[in-house]
């Protein structure tokens, strides 16, 4: 989904239909029934156009049942649909801005045959809706589903907030109890925290960059690393935001609908920010993004410049903005973009110098190798492109090295034409990064050429899979 990612969301009419007090026995407990009927409007017109899974839904009545801090899904209409019940816990989520939220993680190990899962229901107190958050494991998204009417939202906050059963985590821990590592740890399916082969192999809700040196997209003038990095730490921190407190330092439109957007600089702080965005309904836009950082380090010894590239992964989440309030809240705390072909280099060295050593390391996900590319080209080329002229070297392990002919002529006699190599360039060999500090780097060391100086452009491209 990164490119899979195309989510349809659909909004369900809540009806409370009971509310049921059990006799004030010792350690009887207030129980409240909660029918949830989805509108035959809405769902011909928001769940039949991606039918997977949520129609599953369809005609359907399902009721949610809360004893204590416990609840559980459950469905009337047992003509064949065979929907999920699923049952879970509700804790009470205290955040450091003073939002209080409740979250009912579902503990279900599998839902039926068609993989659908419950994953999570929210209660957030000055909202109009109660969402749902469904993962389906056959197509590798998430659902967000809002189920609207505020008397109802009402009601059912005012419960939970008054339940002495639920506990409290406060700070840093209802940060990681609102965050996908913590619902893979209630569910058998590991792939709830990282994306599949067949999820990054569709062909749709993709989008790719190639960035030379000094690249930087004209869409998004307001950008600065500084405005990301402090919009993703708020959010993390204080779980919701005014987005238009950040207007001066982030392109806020990339957070309001419009599929893909993207922005990287290598001038000052060097990054990239890739975000995916689209409608959930008529006020909501849900937003997955990945903010990288770029380091480099140029040192030099005598007739040798040292050079390494480092990309790193700083974070990434998944948000809710909504356009009546402003407020951009945190939905998953460390599900950020998957970002794939992660490749970075440099190209063009200058004066007849040449790369005669390399060194790659790595810690992505779904890999411990790496292809190492050498840039061949005659001094003349000019370079323009930081991936032109690469030819295939090897697959190496993390850490292992390449050398290369330590001279300029002796590259010269093993190429031919006058070519020797300008640059390398590695690539994650099948992995991807979508978890914070994972990284793909390289050192490396050119000879310089009679103690003349060398110039070169470095960069990097990655194609980014969103799943929601």
């Amino acid at each position: 989904m990164a490119i899979q990612w195309i989510k349809r969301f659909c909004p369900v009419v809540l009806a409370i239909v009971s509310l049921l007090f059990i006799p004030n026995y010792a350690n009887a407990l207030e129980t409240k029934s909660m029918t949830l009927s989805p509108t035959a409007v809405s769902m011909t017109e928001t769940l039949l156009t991606d039918p997977s899974p949520t129609d599953k839904f369809k005609d359907s009545t399902l009721t949610l049942t809360i004893v204590g801090k416990e609840f559980e899904f459950s469905d009337t209409e047992k003509d064949g649909r065979n929907l999920p019940n699923l049952s879970g816990a509700f804790s009470r989520l205290s955040f450091d801005n003073g939002d209080t939220i409740y979250s009912g993680v579902s503990t279900s190990q599998k839902a039926n045959a068609d993989s659908i899962e419950l994953i999570r229901v929210t209660v957030r107190n000055g909202t109009d809706n109660i969402e749902l958050v469904i993962f389906d494991t056959a197509d590798e998204k998430y659902y967000f589903l809002n189920l609207a009417q505020p008397e109802n939202q009402a009601a059912l906050y005012d419960y939970l907030a008054s339940e002495p059963s639920i506990p409290t985590l406060e700070g840093k821990d209802a940060l990681a109890s609102y965050s996908v590592k913590a619902l893979t740890n209630a569910h058998s399916n590991n792939e709830l925290n990282s994306l599949s082969s067949g999820s990054k192999g569709a062909s749709y809700n993709s989008a790719s960059w190639d960035c030379p040196s000094f690249y930087r997209s004209e869409a998004a003038r307001a950008s600065t690393y500084n405005g990301y990095r402090d919009l993703l730490s708020a959010l993390q921190t204080q779980g919701r935001v005014k987005l238009s407190a950040f207007a001066s330092k982030v392109d806020t439109s990339f957070f309001k609908g419009g599929g893909w957007h993207h922005v990287n600089s290598f001038s000052g702080a060097q990054y990239a920010f890739s975000s995916y965005s689209s409608s959930n309904g008529s006020t909501e836009y849900l937003t997955q993004v990945a903010l990288v950082d770029f380091f480099v380090n140029n040192d030099s010894y005598e007739d040798k410049v040292y050079f390494g590239m480092q990309g790193l992964y700083h974070g990434g989440l998944v948000a809710s903005y909504d356009k009546d309030t402003d407020y951009l809240s945190l939905l998953f705390a460390d599900m950020g973009l998957a970002l794939n072909d992660f490749q970075i280099g440099y190209n063009g060295l200058t004066n007849k110098a040449v790369v005669v050593q390399s060194l790659a390391i790595i810690d992505i996900r779904n890999s411990y190798q790496v292809d190492l590319y050498k840039a061949i080209s005659n001094p003349s080329s000019i370079v323009s492109d930081v991936f032109a002229f690469l030819q295939f070297e090897g697959t190496l392990n993390s850490t292992e090295g390449r050398i290369f002919d330590s001279t300029y002529e002796a590259q010269v006699n093993r190429y031919g034409n006058g070519k020797v190599i300008r640059g390398i360039a590695i690539n994650g060999k099948g992995g991807y990064l979508n978890q914070k500090n994972q990284y793909i780097m390289f050192d490396s060391t050119i000879q310089l050429y009679n103690g003349a100086s060398t110039t070169w452009k470095h960069g990097f491209s990655y194609s980014a899979s969103a799943n929601i």
